[in-house]
């Protein structure tokens, strides 16, 4: 039975992140591009299909940086978009809402004040710790 424990506890260390650091958490996410126009797809349009911003928006996609910033301005953690995936069926050359989510793993979650998260070459965010981030933009 003994032998159970190890792996028991590797799975929860990738699943909560064991950085040995009792003052770090995880910023989560989501970006939702609204204007249709600006919003490329693959297939035919269909929700949940793949989707990326085009246009003014060509720096969301898959992979686009996300940056969170501390109080003081400063870098305190880096993450990326995943894959976008459209909220719905998309209509003749419009669209449906894209989705993409992020998690920024290992922010210090012990300083005082406003914190920002910045997406691709998206303005920046305010955001508290401990409140999953919502951005959309259209």
């Amino acid at each position: 039975m003994s032998r159970w424990v190890v792996p028991a506890v590797v799975v929860a260390c990738v699943v909560s992140g064991c950085s040995g650091d009792a003052e770090a958490a995880d910023v989560e996410g989501s970006l939702v591009l609204t204007d249709g126009t600006q919003i490329g797809y693959e297939g035919r349009g269909a929700k949940g299909e793949k989707c990326w911003g085009k246009g003014r928006f060509k720096d969301l996609a898959k992979d686009a940086r996300v940056v969170v910033h501390d109080p003081d301005g400063e870098e305190a953690a880096v993450g990326k978009l995943t894959v976008g995936r459209l909220q719905g069926d998309s209509e003749s050359f419009f669209a449906a809402p894209c989705r993409f989510r992020f998690e920024v793993p290992g922010v210090p979650s012990d300083a005082d004040g406003t914190w920002t998260v910045t997406v691709g070459k998206r303005d920046a965010v305010e955001f508290t710790p401990g409140e999953t981030v919502g951005i959309e933009l259209g």
